[in-house]
């Protein structure tokens, strides 16, 4: 939905690790990286589905992805 984009909120430090949150309320879908929105975007293709998580790497053999945690909250 949103093409790739850099964003200065976006800082890579293999020591510091980035949270990274996204928010659904009904067609509005927005980004946030430590906090602090990042982006939004509209989308109506879909009325509720699933969460899953992918990562991929197109330029980089030796790209390590390391997932503490994730979690999900139903807001009312």
């Amino acid at each position: 939905l949103v093409p790739w984009t850099t964003s200065d909120l976006i800082v890579i430090d293999p020591d510091e690790p980035l949270t990274i949150g996204l928010l659904a309320e009904g067609i509005e879908l927005k980004m946030y990286v430590d906090g602090r929105k990042l982006g939004e975007v509209e989308d109506a293709s879909y009325g509720g589905g699933k969460m899953g998580l992918f990562v991929a790497s197109a330029n980089r053999e030796d790209f390590i992805v390391l997932v503490d945690e994730i979690s999900y909250w139903n807001l009312p």
